[in-house]
């Protein structure tokens, strides 16, 4: 009888060291970001786009590598929020529009690092209008999860760049004005889109405390030559040190109910469907990446839509329906 209290009283020991270890296990990680007031952080993001569109055999593949080295200035923070200043230090694209697949040998490449000199890209190359924004502060607001609530400073962006246009020298296509351009332009880097670029790369983090193999869902709205929404699961993968490991994976799709407008006075409605995934190693004291991978990979078809009267007769619209595919790769590093 001394013998089995004995070996009751052992049992419950280990159960007890067992149950003490688990909970060891069970840590749990606060992921959200910490950036002191008057620090600074830096970040580079690079993005390897690939849009091809077209029949096999007759297509169109344009590579888009685009690259910006970033600053963040904390400003203050509270319990909820992060207020900090976003300035861009350096941005280079390399963008090539391949053709040949048509029988055509038309190849380009325009790098916003190397002006072009005769094209009529020239008003718009990508370097003069990189230039100009460079080093503009932008002050944004945002929760501490990386959802921005604010930007304020798009003005001074958007006057930099009107700054940029030499309406003397623009030449404009059937249907299209200086109007045209400088909406299309404005838009590239209006709030939304500034908004969307910095959540494509921030807004990974869940509301709670989580342990290594908890999951949290997420939603991302972005833009990638058309505009994307992910659903996705993340999980805390491991934590060695001050880093953890988070991936996730899910649905990414173009919102087919949408056109956008196209500054030719023709409008695109895309209805493409594929995944999008993530790794990224983040620092726990400042809740930022410092190295990652994010891909979205998309197949469906675009549908051009343009409008022309002839003669005065009543407006026709002609519609032609392409297959197209984009692999999207973004990288970030400190």
């Amino acid at each position: 009888m001394k013998h089995l209290r004995v070996k009751i009283i052992f049992t419950l020991l280990i159960t007890g060291l067992a149950i003490s270890f688990s909970s060891c296990d069970r840590k749990t990680y606060r992921l959200e970001y910490n950036l002191e007031e008057n620090q600074r952080y830096n970040q580079n993001v690079q993005r390897v786009l690939e849009t091809i569109t077209g029949e096999e055999g007759k297509q169109v593949v344009i590579n888009a590598d685009t690259r910006r080295e970033m600053t963040y200035l904390g400003k203050s923070m509270d319990t909820y929020f992060i207020t900090m200043e976003l300035s861009y230090d350096k941005m280079r694209s390399i963008n090539v529009f391949d053709n040949t697949a048509l029988g055509s040998p038309e190849k380009i490449e325009i790098d916003s690092d190397n002006p072009l000199t005769e094209s009529m890209l020239v008003p718009l190359h990508p370097g003069v209008i990189y230039e100009a924004i460079e080093g503009i502060p932008l002050s944004i607001t945002m929760t501490k999860s990386g959802k921005i609530q604010s930007i304020n400073g798009i003005d001074k962006f958007s006057e930099a760049i009107m700054n940029t246009l030499d309406t003397d020298d623009l030449v404009l296509q059937p249907n299209q004005s200086i109007a045209d351009i400088a909406s299309s332009l404005l838009k590239k880097y209006d709030e939304e889109s500034i908004k969307q670029q910095l959540e494509q790369v921030l807004a990974y983090f869940p509301e709670k405390e989580v342990a290594v193999g908890e999951t949290w869902n997420i939603n991302l709205h972005f833009h990638e030559s058309f505009p994307i929404t992910a659903d996705m699961e993340m999980t805390l993968v491991s934590v060695r040190g001050n880093i953890a490991t988070i991936e996730g994976s899910g649905t990414a799709s173009t919102p087919g109910e949408i056109l956008s407008d196209n500054p030719h006075g023709e409008q695109l409605l895309t209805s493409l469907v594929g995944s999008q995934t993530c790794t990224l190693k983040i620092d726990l004291e400042t809740g930022l990446a410092v190295e990652g991978e994010i891909v979205v990979e998309m197949k469906g078809l675009g549908e051009r839509k343009s409008t022309s009267v002839k003669n005065g007769e009543e407006p026709v619209t002609e519609s032609t329906m392409t297959p197209i595919s984009v692999k999207s790769t973004l990288s970030i590093e400190k």
